[in-house]
């Protein structure tokens, strides 16, 4: 972000100064803009001092940057904003700390449930409630309990099952047990047939209070109902009466004990406030990054060039290392004469290619051609066909020195001569003396007479020591090449 504001040039160039404070982008927003005015003041406010009334109000404090620059907001059991509720276990029939026994044969009836409160759908201010109860075959109720959950996790399936365990531990008898929950009524068949709950279980806590009571398991049967049946309804399923109503006797303590349990109504509205700034606020940081983009001062990403062909790509690659690649089917070098696929030529095109030509002058020699030797005018550095100078490769050194000067100087000369070490040019002339001589012609092959005489009577001498019969014939032509040579050098 610029150090200074891209529309008013005066303040900071940031979001919460674009959003909450920038004249020119405020004064653009028109109509969006009055649903949120009242909140530029509490977001360019400064000081914590009346923190307690900000979040009183629902409006977070001005250091919330997340929220004023983005619209985000910490969990509401992080801020305080909801005060702890202090959980109690209501009972009937029975006192706190014994057990209710169930005479057999008395057709006692219980049934559990449990309730989601007065917000089932929203966990940050859900408080559930628990309870169970037992009727008679008259359907009045003779025993019940009711409380809440302690624990932050205020689920609807967690207050099933304390339900259905605080009945088993508080109760001694045989009876069937009602519950509208499949979840608790499968996992406690599961538990009879040897089930037990991992570090990984879901409430695995709560499960495990039920390995004590395994023998309680034995005299009380769980049965399946479906929840919030009318009595036709009930009658109609198939479902006993009193099933039926001993689970709604329990649906409404439930409903009571949650009721009890809710926070501080004063603190649960603070949560609705909160949605609603959070929802104004939102509203605000969309419509002035909608305004920016419109305005075309949001940077865009430079557009992407086209993608090389991958054939033209080998060929540009392989030149880089002197290759000269033809691309068909195959790709081949038609110096080193290499020959693969495309994609795995690139592999031999990464290396030097060995019949590369080293043939590369830098601009800034004076290049000049004589017989086919190319040489600079300056520097002295050749090059000619077999022999490759570094030093034409290079920039030219502005001088020639001692041994490149003397060079210089024989092709100068009127005939010019090739410099030391070459015995013709590049082109095949001969020189000799003052003429010059193809090779490719035998008639200009004359040699010297006196070294030809010498070199004839030397060899004479030295077949005359030899025996008879070991003349070599091919002595003659040895000596013609030496002679040759010899006048070469001269």
């Amino acid at each position: 972000m610029d150090p200074r504001c891209q529309y008013c040039h005066t303040g900071e160039g940031t979001v919460r100064h674009q959003a909450w404070e920038c004249p020119v982008l405020l004064g653009r927003l028109g109509t969006d803009r009055e649903e949120a005015r009242h909140l530029e003041r509490e977001a360019l406010r400064e000081g914590r001092e009346d923190e307690r009334e900000s979040w009183h109000q629902g409006i977070p404090p001005p250091y919330f940057r997340a929220f004023w620059e983005r619209g985000l907001v910490l969990p509401v059991h992080k801020l305080g904003i909801l005060q702890t509720v202090e959980v109690k276990t209501t009972t009937y029939g029975f006192q706190p700390g014994t057990r209710f026994r169930i005479p057999a044969g008395s057709g006692l009836v219980g049934g559990s449930d449990g309730s989601g409160g007065m917000y089932p759908t929203d966990p940050r201010r859900r408080r559930v409630g628990w309870s169970w109860a037992i009727i008679d075959p008259k359907g009045v109720a003779v025993a019940s309990a009711m409380g809440g959950l302690e624990d932050k996790w205020q689920t609807v399936s967690r207050s099933e099952l304390a339900a259905a365990i605080h009945f088993l531990s508080h109760t001694t008898g045989s009876c069937d047990l009602w519950i509208d929950n499949k979840y608790v009524v499968d996992t406690i068949d599961q538990f009879r047939r040897g089930w037990r709950p991992t570090t990984k279980t879901k409430h695995g806590e709560l499960w495990d209070r039920l390995n004590p009571l395994m023998e309680r398991l034995g005299e009380v049967t769980t049965r399946k109902i479906k929840s919030h049946l009318t009595e036709s309804q009930a009658l109609a399923a198939g479902y006993p009466w009193t099933g039926w109503k001993a689970n709604q006797a329990a649906d409404e303590l439930a409903g009571e004990a949650a009721k009890e349990h809710q926070h501080n109504q004063a603190d649960a509205k603070v949560v609705d406030r909160l949605d609603q700034t959070t929802r104004l606020v939102l509203r605000r940081l969309t419509a002035v990054t909608k305004l920016i983009v419109e305005e075309g001062e949001k940077a865009e990403k430079a557009p992407r060039p086209p993608p090389i062909p991958m054939r033209k790509r080998l060929v540009t690659f392989g030149k880089m290392h002197g290759h000269q690649i033809l691309v068909g089917l195959w790709a081949n070098c038609q110096l080193c004469k290499r020959k693969s696929r495309i994609k795995a030529a690139f592999q031999w095109a990464a290396l030097p290619c060995p019949k590369r030509e080293h043939s590369a002058i830098a601009d800034s020699h004076h290049i000049e051609v004589i017989n086919g030797l190319t040489f600079c005018s300056i520097c002295g550095f050749w090059k000619s066909e077999g022999h490759s100078s570094k030093g034409l490769r290079r920039e030219c050194t502005g001088q020639a020195g001692m041994h490149r000067g003397s060079i210089l100087r024989r092709l100068r000369n009127h005939p010019a001569r090739p410099p030391y070490g070459m015995v013709t040019w590049p082109d095949g002339t001969l020189i000799h003396g003052k003429r010059k001589r193809k090779l490719g012609n035998p008639e200009n092959r004359s040699p010297n007479p006196t070294t030809t005489a010498w070199s004839v009577s030397a060899l004479s001498h030295e077949v005359s020591k030899r025996p008879s019969g070991l003349v070599v014939s091919d002595k003659l032509d040895r000596l013609r090449d030496r002679i040759a040579s010899r006048e070469i050098r001269s």
